[in-house]
């Protein structure tokens, strides 16, 4: 559905500058489900509730609808009040992506319940996360105390170590 990453932090963030960075991993068009976006949105500064997830027909904020095909490796910078969404995946591979939310050091994220690590600091650069053995153990440890919080609606059939695993 269309939303804003807004829509998914809790309210401690809402006063921070929050920039999604969106990267495919395949090639997206309108056939696999490529990001929609509203340019501009984000200026009104309002956070589009509507009764459940994402944002309703009738909450959905006036401006021209641009779909973004990207290739593999493309970036795209999301202001976290930017409304998008993607349609339906109408082939029969897997539209792989991935998105880094970042804010200033120190501020809150919005997901606490999620791991945060800082990527990069010029003052003390000791306190960058450069293992990403430490990264997975630290996700590993909060899927296991907010198993809740998985990104599916169900449980995954393998341990979630092995899901890792994949990634790292």
């Amino acid at each position: 559905p269309w939303h804003q990453d807004a829509q998914v932090h809790t309210e401690e963030a809402d006063k921070h500058f929050i920039l999604t960075v969106w990267i495919p991993l395949v090639d997206t068009d309108e056939r696999n489900g490529c990001l929609k976006i509203i340019p501009g949105a984000h200026r009104s500064e309002k956070v589009l509730w509507s009764k459940g997830f994402g944002i309703s027909q009738a909450n959905l904020p006036d401006g021209e609808v641009f779909s973004l095909p990207m290739k593999r490796g493309d970036v795209l910078f999301l202001h976290k009040l930017t409304p998008h969404c993607s349609d339906p995946n109408l082939t029969d591979a897997i539209r792989w992506s991935m998105d880094l939310r970042y804010q200033r050091t120190g501020t809150a994220s919005g997901r606490s319940c999620y791991p945060e690590f800082v990527a990069r600091n010029d003052v003390d650069p000791s306190s960058v996360l450069k293992d990403p053995v430490v990264w997975k153990r630290a996700w590993e440890s909060a899927l296991r105390m907010h198993p809740r919080k998985l990104p599916r609606n169900t449980r995954p059939s393998e341990p979630v170590t092995q899901q890792l695993d994949s990634y790292v």
